[in-house]
């Protein structure tokens, strides 16, 4: 289907919901689309950010459904429930920034995006693929990066996690993929 009219944006990443019943589309004007699947109507647009959306992914623990979207500045965590019911002014459940580098003289490092985002459901954990050459593996509850993946030399463009055995895989600008 079209996104609401919007014939000019840019589709940047799509998810089933976990049921199968909705297909997702996130934008470049930041924008988020549901489509019901057994019919493929329009069932909302919400505006999730002012920039790009680069990743969406699904959180499921238990009876509760999450959607966590990848931008230019900041992982934010959604409910799902509130994106179908009230799409107009959804607030965030969680907002998490890549960090910043260091500079001289105490400055910091501007923020880089996320590029993909990948859930762990056995853990828990969100991983997170970033602009500044590393991936981040988030602890949830406490809002915060608990491991870092450094060693390529630009930017990240994708991440794919087996969660069987704990391992992802990178992609990034520098021609290399990682095993971590």
């Amino acid at each position: 289907g079209r996104m609401g009219g919007d014939t000019q944006d840019t589709v940047l990443a799509a998810a089933f919901s976990p049921c199968g019943g909705y297909l997702t589309c996130a934008t470049a004007s930041g924008k988020l689309h549901i489509w019901r699947t057994d019919d493929f109507a329009a069932v909302s647009t919400a505006r999730l950010d002012t920039c790009a959306i680069y990743a969406i992914t699904f959180l499921q623990s238990g009876a509760t459904t999450l959607l966590a979207s990848g931008s230019d500045e900041e992982v934010r965590v959604w409910s799902w429930d509130a994106l179908l019911s009230s799409p107009a002014s959804p607030k965030p459940r969680l907002q998490l920034q890549n960090p910043r580098s260091s500079m001289r003289r105490g400055g910091v490092g501007p923020l880089s995006e996320t590029s993909a985002v990948s859930y762990d459901a056995a853990s828990g954990a969100m991983y997170t693929a970033a602009g500044d050459g590393n991936a981040y593996c988030w602890d949830l509850s406490a809002g915060k990066i608990v491991t870092t993946f450094s060693g390529h030399t630009d930017q990240l463009h994708c991440l794919e996690l087996l969660s069987r055995s704990r391992q992802i895989a990178t992609g990034s600008e520098d021609g290399s993929v990682r095993l971590w």
